[in-house]
C-alpha cells in the first residue's frame, strides 16, 4: 500500500508542477506579447501548454520504464535461460540503445520505413518472448512495478501484440493505477476486438474508480463477446463478482 500511495502522490506532484509551469509559461508569453492579442483565449492557450508538458512528462516516464526494464532483463533473464541462449539474447540486447530518442523516431519520415521498434532494434521474436517471460515472472512474484516496466517496454517495442497490453493492464491494475490500466485494456481491445478479457478487466477498473456507468458498458461488451465465443463459463467467477458490485 505504501508503494501505491507513493505512485498516487507522485502523479499529483507531476500535475501540480505542470500547472505551475503552465501558469509561468503563460505569464512569460503575456510579457512577450505585451500590447498584442494572443491568438488563443487564456484557458485554451493554457490547455495547449498543459498538453505539451504532459506529453513531455509521459515520454520521460516511458524512458524511465525502459531503463528499468532493460536492467531487470539483464538481472533476471540469465537465471532463466541456458548459457548459449543468453549469449544470443545478449547479442540482441546489444542492438538496443537505452537512450534511443523514440519521440524523434516517431516524428520523422524515416519511421514510416519500419512497422515497430522491434524491427529498428533487430530484436528476434524469441528474444521478445523471453522479455515477456521475465515480465510474467516478476508479475507472479508480485513485483508489479517492475512488471509494469517490462510490459511498457514490450508495448513500445511492438504495440500490435494483444498479450502485451493485457499484461500491462493487469500490472497497472495491481498497482492501483486504474486509469493507466483502463488505457492498456482498451488498447488490447483494439488489437483483438473479439476477446472479452480486456472489457471484463476494464469493468473492474471502472468499478474501482466508482464509475458504475462505464463499468456497466464494458461489462456488457465483455458478456456479448464471451457469449459469442462460447466462453461465458470461463468467466463465471468474475461475472458473479461484477454483478454483485454493480447492483
Amino acid at each position: 500500500m505504501k508503494e501505491n500511495k507513493l505512485i498516487k502522490n507522485n502523479e499529483e506532484l507531476i500535475k501540480k508542477v505542470i500547472d505551475e509551469y503552465v501558469d509561468l509559461a503563460y505569464e512569460e508569453k503575456q510579457a512577450e506579447e505585451a500590447g498584442k492579442l494572443l491568438l488563443l483565449p487564456p484557458e485554451q492557450y493554457k490547455e495547449k501548454l498543459r498538453a505539451e508538458f504532459m506529453k513531455a512528462a509521459k515520454l520521460d516516464d516511458y524512458r524511465k520504464k525502459m531503463e528499468i526494464a532493460y536492467q531487470k532483463i539483464i538481472d533476471v533473464l540469465p537465471e532463466m535461460v541456458s548459457e548459449e541462449q543468453w549469449i544470443l539474447i545478449k547479442q540482441d540486447l546489444g542492438q538496443v540503445a537505452k537512450d534511443f530518442d523514440f519521440e524523434e523516431f516517431f516524428e520523422q519520415e524515416t519511421s514510416k520505413e519500419y512497422e515497430t521498434l522491434q524491427q529498428v532494434f533487430e530484436l528476434s521474436d524469441e528474444t521478445i518472448l523471453w522479455f515477456y517471460r521475465v515480465g510474467k515472472k516478476l508479475y507472479d512474484e508480485h513485483d508489479y512495478s517492475s512488471a509494469t516496466a517490462i510490459f511498457t517496454y514490450l508495448s513500445i517495442l511492438d504495440p500490435y501484440v494483444y498479450d502485451f497490453w493485457i499484461a500491462l493492464g493487469l500490472s497497472k491494475q495491481n498497482e492501483e493505477d486504474f486509469t493507466g490500466a483502463v488505457e492498456a485494456f482498451l488498447s488490447a481491445s483494439i488489437m483483438s476486438n473479439d476477446e472479452p478479457a480486456s472489457h471484463f478487466y476494464a469493468a473492474e477498473c471502472y468499478l474501482a474508480m466508482k464509475d458504475k456507468e462505464k463499468a456497466r458498458l464494458e461489462y456488457n461488451k465483455a458478456l456479448h463477446l464471451a457469449d459469442k465465443n462460447k466462453t461465458t463459463h470461463e468467466w463465471e467467477p468474475l461475472i458473479s463478482g461484477l454483478n454483485e458490485a454493480m447492483t
